[in-house]
């Protein structure tokens, strides 16, 4: 059972589908499905991982099917006294500030923009029942640099969005590795294939079969089917907020080779950062450069074949529905009206 949340959440499709193309190469991009998506948002449902192709709809996708069969909680509108508003833009500034004025605990985040969480910081001086949330600690101390915002107040939290409910991850646990079909599975975000050539050759040499996913041009529910059939993953991105594409390879158990990205650029400037901010020893191994490949690699080929890592405890102790949850409700509770 859980604790009641009695929470409205907001979101606004706008946030992804503005700016949409007729004509791209991937027709679920092409803004042809717009009406599509927003009667399904309308009626709050939730719409196939297949359609998905960003981040932001990935997110809050994750939110709809996290409550969409909660009574205690509905979908943009105003019916019980705490808010989350999950995207915040200045489509929405005006209804944010009548919330505020009005005393209702508010929570915003972590979808927008660097100018938008910048004013969301001066609101915080004025409103005290606002909090802001960003998806991890490394987004967190990111943002806080870029705002030069110590946050005395402790107005600032983290709220990572739930990847799939404990059931599922124990099932998925479960159904994972029994009909391997390949070795490896790679995934990209942020490079080049032609960079993958020393980890493409090293796999040649043992005789390991893999299969390549591109961020922004795979299935979603086919890379994580192929997560479930595959021994090991490999990533190679770039800084993360959350990492949602990754957390969903670890729910399903797969233990992963991380190259890091410790660095994340804005305005001219260098910010600490990481490709997955939500990781421990028991989901694999972590190497900061390319260069530390070949001598970590065995070390973890041995240890995927001895079943050392599992993954899947820290999504459901940290990326679960419920855990999510459980954060709201620590959150509201912690806000003065």
């Amino acid at each position: 059972m859980y604790d009641l949340l009695n929470l409205n959440i907001y979101f606004d499709e706008n946030y992804w589908l503005d700016g949409r193309k007729l004509f791209t190469k991937d027709i679920y991009q092409s803004s042809i499905l717009n009406w599509y998506y927003r009667h399904l948002y309308r009626k709050q449902k939730p719409i196939n991982n297949k359609f998905v192709k960003s981040g932001p709809q990935k997110l809050v996708n994750n939110i709809l099917r996290a409550f969409i069969n909660r009574t205690d909680v509905v979908f943009n509108n105003n019916i019980y006294d705490n808010y989350y508003f999950c995207t915040y833009s200045q489509n929405n500034k005006n209804q944010l500030l009548d919330i505020l004025e009005e005393k209702n605990k508010v929570i915003v985040g972590p979808l927008y923009s660097i100018d938008n969480f910048l004013e969301l910081v001066e609101f915080t001086y004025k409103y005290n029942n606002l909090r802001i949330v960003c998806a991890s600690y490394s987004a967190k101390k990111t943002m806080l640099k870029i705002a030069n915002f110590t946050d005395q107040k402790d107005i600032i939290k983290v709220l990572p969005v739930g990847i799939s409910s404990s059931a599922e991850i124990l099932k998925n646990k479960e159904e994972s590795k029994s009909n391997i079909q390949n070795d490896c599975l790679i995934y990209l975000k942020g490079r080049k294939k032609t960079e993958l050539d020393s980890i493409l050759k090293a796999l040649d040499s043992k005789n390991l079969s893999y299969e390549i996913f591109v961020y922004g041009k795979y299935n979603n529910s086919r890379m994580v089917n192929i997560a479930k059939a595959s021994k090991f993953g490999i990533v190679w991105g770039r800084t993360e907020s959350q990492g949602i594409g990754i957390n969903e390879l670890m729910s399903t158990n797969l233990p992963l080779f991380i190259i890091d990205s410790s660095e994340n650029y804005f305005n001219n400037q260098v910010y600490e950062g990481t490709s997955v901010p939500y990781w421990n020893d028991a989901c694999g191994i972590k190497i900061d450069s390319i260069d530390y490949f070949d001598k970590n690699f065995s070390k973890f080929l041995i240890d995927v074949k001895s079943d050392k890592y599992q993954p899947y405890k820290l999504i459901i102790d940290q990326l679960s529905y419920e855990a999510m949850s459980k954060n709201l409700v620590n959150l509201f509770k912690n806000i003065s009206s």
